[in-house]
């Protein structure tokens, strides 16, 4: 679970080497991250060819300790503070009592470098029996260097709350106390268990994902709360080690609790200690979601989840619904076990380590039923596994097309030859709803292999973002789907052209800068009849510019009949001039309103 966080940086001038106080140091000011930042990625070990681009912050994962950001090529990824360099953050005073030095824990040992610390934000006070949503996290500061420096005495991985001080009030913020289970150190568990003791029917979804509590004693109180419950179907408590006593208190709970329906537990040190929880699972009939994702399975973790899998089958539990198994790169080695099992109709397999060998055994697990395979991020899966893996679903000899619906291949390497895979595939009656080649290295030839098997036929969705393929490889696949993901494909005026003429719903051309330097030409060459069926249209990050925003929202404004059914249009990241005074403020109203107020203008950088 994320929350969007503004973490922040003080900075200082420098002290005197030896790291003593100097009695002079004032502090500078404060940066600010938040999501939109630009930052630099810098510092990275085993992924060097992405240091030094810039990128731009989405959300911070509060449970991971990491911005989301989203890279040139429109590929997103976790990082640690430590690793980003702040671009164009915001700059404000720094706060500080006047004739005061600051103190020793805002300057760092060599007198420039703060500890990290988090701005003081009003929260809304928490009901006692705590809410199914967390409120927004506090995120650590960057140091000068752009890292997040650990609390004295605390080892690695540690935190603690004196690892994130809090800044004094601005002097224009509404003070609000902080109050709640949480802000005393207590236990939301603990409003939580009363509930459904008393199986209070609106209480169908419990939360205690970080930063609520899930310690040894919350598992007990929540765990014998839940075994008689018969309201409750979901419990979210990911993010928390669970020692051995927790896994077996859990496992006692699945064993007698009927309600529950999905279920997400532990951190990436559970391990080997997941078969505890296996065991529990393996006489529950009721659950049909399964978390596992990045929680450290070993191969004998889950060879056991198999057996529990298969056990549930026979006492006439139904198979599992979503089955998210990503980041536990040990699952090569217990694919063959878990081809005895019920295929979930949702499986998650991303970052996996999957390699062109395990495509064949891949295949046959999904021929049993599978609707929707993420295989995202396994990057040695290739072409030859993509063939592997269509050839073990024997389309043709199950239900037309077989059961797949949606595929994600995002960053396979599955390249031209894997188009061409697909393309036979095809032919034969897969029958997909949803296809993402996003990063494959898929070039216009892949393109044209794949328009000429789809001639005829429309999926809903088809996502080509960040592969290189130009105007010609944009053109051949305009019409192969409803919705178009051709963002950072580096297309230009005559592919734009040739999906304007498509009934396309949805069309995403984030980061494409050939747009941006042609927009009065393609602006003037769009006709009424264009469009004519787009609801969603995304043109972020195209480099529009002041000039190029005013044209195509001049443009809109003055044509109703052209793209009349549209309900949202970004334009974010434009670098559109989005000051209170600026001109753009009475251009989107003005469009806004020849819409019916119906449409939904993104633009603004804040």
């Amino acid at each position: 679970v994320g929350f969007c966080c503004s973490p922040v940086l003080r900075f200082c001038r420098p002290g005197p080497p030896s790291g003593a106080m100097a009695p002079s140091a004032q502090l500078k000011g404060v940066i600010r991250m938040q999501q939109g930042t630009k930052v630099e990625v810098h510092g990275l070990e085993k992924r060097t060819e992405l240091n030094g681009l810039i990128g731009e912050c989405l959300q911070f994962d509060a449970a991971k300790m990491r911005w989301g950001v989203q890279l040139p090529d429109g590929s997103k990824i976790l990082l640690k503070m430590t690793n980003l360099r702040p671009i164009d953050a915001e700059v404000s005073e720094a706060v500080q009592v006047a004739g005061e030095p600051p103190k020793a824990a805002e300057l760092g040992a060599d007198g420039g470098a703060p500890e990290a610390e988090a701005e003081d934000v009003p929260r809304e006070t928490e009901e006692a029996a705590g809410d199914a949503a967390p409120p927004a996290e506090e995120a650590p500061a960057l140091d000068a260097e752009g890292g997040a420096p650990a609390p004295e005495g605390a080892g690695a991985g540690e935190l603690s709350e004196e690892a994130f001080p809090h800044l004094p009030q601005m002097p224009d913020m509404k003070q609000a106390p902080r109050t709640g289970r949480w802000w005393l150190n207590e236990s939301a568990a603990i409003g939580f268990a009363e509930q459904l003791r008393a199986n209070d029917p609106s209480l169908v979804s419990l939360c205690l994902v970080p930063p609520k509590r899930f310690n040894e004693s919350d598992v007990e109180q929540i765990s014998g709360a839940l075994e008689g419950n018969e309201h409750c179907h979901e419990l979210l408590a990911s993010g928390h080690s669970l020692n051995e006593l927790s896994c077996q208190r859990l496992a006692r709970c699945l064993r007698l609790n009927k309600s529950l329906k999905t279920l997400s537990l532990g951190d990436s040190t559970l391990g080997d200690r997941a078969s505890i929880l296996f065991d529990g699972l393996a006489r529950n009939t009721s659950i049909t979601s399964l978390d596992l994702e990045h929680k450290g399975l070993t191969a004998d973790a889950l060879r056991r989840l198999a057996g529990a899998l298969s056990q549930r089958r026979d006492l006439g539990a139904p198979a599992m619904e979503c089955l998210r198994l990503s980041r536990n790169v040990r699952i090569v080695d217990a694919l063959e076990a878990l081809l005895s099992t019920a295929a979930p109709k949702q499986l998650l397999l991303c970052e996996c380590g999957l390699n062109a060998r395990h495509g064949d055994a891949l295949g046959r697990w999904c021929a049993g039923g599978v609707e929707e395979l993420d295989l995202r991020g396994n990057s040695s899966f290739a072409s030859e596994g993509l063939e592997g893996f269509l050839a073990a679903l024997e389309l043709g000899t199950g239900p037309r097309g077989g059961y797949l619906r949606r595929l994600r291949l995002t960053g396979c390497s599955v390249g031209d030859d894997g188009a061409e895979a697909l393309a036979k595939a095809f032919r034969l009656g897969l029958d997909l709803e949803e296809l993402s080649l996003e990063a494959c290295e898929v070039t216009i030839a892949g393109c044209e292999v794949l328009a000429r098997a789809l001639a005829g036929s429309r999926l809903s969705r088809l996502s080509m973002r960040a592969n290189d393929l130009g105007d010609d490889g944009c053109r051949a696949l305009a019409a192969c789907s409803e919705g178009l993901d051709m963002s950072a494909t580096d297309m230009g005026p005559r592919g734009l052209e040739a999906l304007a003429r498509q009934p396309l719903t949805s069309v995403e051309l984030f980061n494409c800068p050939k747009l941006g330097m042609s927009v009065g030409e393609w602006c003037s060459a769009m006709s009424s009849a264009d469009w004519q069926e787009l609801r969603h249209f995304d043109m972020s990050c195209c480099g529009l510019g002041n000039e190029g925003f005013r044209t195509l929202c001049c443009k809109l404004t003055e044509n109703p009949d052209l793209m009349p059914k549209l309900e949202t249009l970004c334009l974010g990241g434009n670098d559109v001039d989005d000051s209170e005074e600026a001109a753009s403020h009475a251009i989107d109203e003005k469009l806004v309103e020849s819409r019916g107020g119906r449409l939904r203008l993104i633009w603004r950088n804040g």
